[in-house]
């Protein structure tokens, strides 16, 4: 997903039929975030965007509303990360985030956004993320189990809810 180039109004040909997901990927000092869903166009990017994360076990949830748009989540595995490294960033700088608005019904790239990220945020979430890399020996079967577990037992506004006070982050 990290290298892959996209632009408004292009045909990704993967995305046709896709099941309606958003994906996270941390690289570098970015968060790239592709939602797909039908009639993505009728939820156009804008406004107050929310961002929280949640670890669990050897996974962090992010979360994502903007808008009046409810919660959505994606699970994040920094071993599923093409060469992760982690980032320390000084005060005023943080995580560079693209969203990119894929429509599932025909693969269209209907809308994308960029934003910046606070530094307390930032740090924490790549904190974080380094321990778990560190720490946890990763087995992808035991990350696909919790993950399925999480969703049958939280909704992403019950994920959103849980996510400690500096665990989040509001752009506005």
């Amino acid at each position: 997903m990290p290298f892959e180039i996209y632009a408004k109004g292009m045909t990704i040909e993967k995305y046709i039929g896709y099941p309606q997901t958003m994906l996270f990927d941390l690289v570098d000092n970015q968060i790239i975030i592709v939602m797909s869903r039908e009639n993505i166009e009728r939820y156009p990017l804008g406004g107050k965007f929310e961002f929280r994360f949640e670890p669990i076990y050897n996974t962090i949830f992010l979360l994502m509303r903007y808008g009046d748009y409810p919660w959505m989540s994606a699970p994040y595995s920094p071993h599923l990360s093409a060469d992760f490294e982690p980032v320390e960033f000084k005060e005023g700088e943080g995580l560079a985030l693209s969203i990119i608005q894929i429509c599932n019904e025909d693969g269209m790239v209907c809308n994308m956004s960029f934003i910046g990220l606070t530094t307390d945020f930032s740090n924490l979430l790549y904190c974080v993320t380094e321990i778990i890399y560190i720490a946890r020996p990763f087995d992808l079967d035991e990350h696909r189990k919790l993950v399925a577990a999480v969703y049958n037992k939280m909704t992403d506004e019950e994920l959103a809810e849980r996510c400690e006070q500096d665990c989040r982050c509001v752009i506005e």
